[in-house]
C-alpha cells in the first residue's frame, strides 16, 4: 500500500500500566485489548478472549493491568478430548441445540460451550469478590458460540484487538495523547454503517448479554479490512 507499517511491541508506549506482572511474558494481544477495553468502558474489567487459548486480563479500578488467566480454547478442548479419549469422535464446533446432548457428538459440544460459559460466569463472580463491580469484555473468534449462553451481563466485541490497535494508532499519531473522541474521529467503513460514540460508563447491570455500550456502538462492525484501512 505504500503505508508506513507501525508494529505494536514490548517497546510501544501503550498506556497501560502493568503492575507487577511479568512484562517479558505477556502477549501484546492482552494488552491491545486492554487498551481497546479501557478505552470504551470505565474499570475494573474483566476482558475474555477467546482464540486457540481463552485468555483473561483484569484491569483494576485504577487502570492497571493485575494479570489473569489462560484456559484451553474450545477448539482445542475439543482436539484432546478426541486425541486421547478412543471412543470420542472428531468433531467441530457448533451451536449446542439444548442443555445436555443426547448423542456423544451432542454431549461432547454442550459440554465444551457451557463448560466455557460456567467458567466465565464463575471467575467473573470471584474477581468481583476482590475487585468490586466490574464490567465483563468478551472477544475473539470462538466467543461467537459461547456469548449467547452467558447469563451475566457481557459486552460482546468481536472486533476488540482491531479497535485497540486503532487506538494506539491515533495516540502515537498524536504524541501518546488522545483528545475525547468525537464522531468526526471515525473513518466511514464501506456500506455506511452507522457509527456514534457514547460517554464513558460501565457495562449496563441488567440480565442477559448486552452488546457493547461504551464509546464503540455494536451498530458499528468493523470488518478486517475497515479495521486495517483504519490503521
Amino acid at each position: 500500500t505504500g503505508k508506513p507499517v507501525r508494529v505494536i511491541d514490548r517497546d510501544t508506549p501503550t498506556g497501560l500500566p502493568l503492575g507487577d506482572y511479568d512484562a517479558a511474558s505477556l502477549g501484546m494481544d492482552r494488552v491491545v485489548d486492554c487498551v481497546a477495553a479501557l478505552a470504551c468502558h470505565a474499570p475494573p474489567l474483566a476482558v475474555f478472549n477467546m482464540g486457540t487459548a481463552t485468555t483473561l486480563s483484569v484491569v483494576d479500578g485504577w487502570g492497571v493491568f493485575r494479570g489473569g488467566m489462560i484456559l484451553p480454547g474450545l477448539a482445542l478442548s475439543l482436539d484432546a478430548l478426541s486425541a486421547r479419549a478412543a471412543q470420542l469422535p472428531v468433531i467441530t464446533l457448533a451451536p449446542p441445540e439444548g442443555l445436555i446432548g443426547t448423542d456423544t457428538e451432542a454431549c461432547m459440544r454442550c459440554g465444551t460451550l457451557y463448560g466455557a460459559a460456567g467458567a466465565i460466569e464463575g471467575i467473573a463472580g470471584r474477581l468481583e469478590e476482590q475487585f468490586g463491580p466490574l464490567t465483563v469484555v468478551l472477544t475473539g473468534g470462538n466467543s461467537a458460540y459461547v456469548h449467547p449462553l452467558l447469563r451475566i451481563p457481557v459486552i460482546w466485541e468481536p472486533n476488540l484487538t482491531f479497535l485497540g490497535l486503532r487506538e494506539l494508532w491515533l495516540r502515537q499519531g498524536s504524541g501518546g495523547k488522545r483528545n475525547p473522541p468525537t464522531a468526526a474521529d471515525a473513518p466511514q467503513p464501506s456500506g455506511a454503517i452507522g457509527w456514534f460514540r457514547r460517554p464513558l460508563r460501565p457495562a449496563h447491570r441488567r440480565g442477559g448479554t448486552a452488546h457493547s455500550g461504551g464509546f464503540w456502538s455494536r451498530r458499528h462492525v468493523m470488518t478486517s479490512f475497515d479495521a486495517r484501512a483504519a490503521l
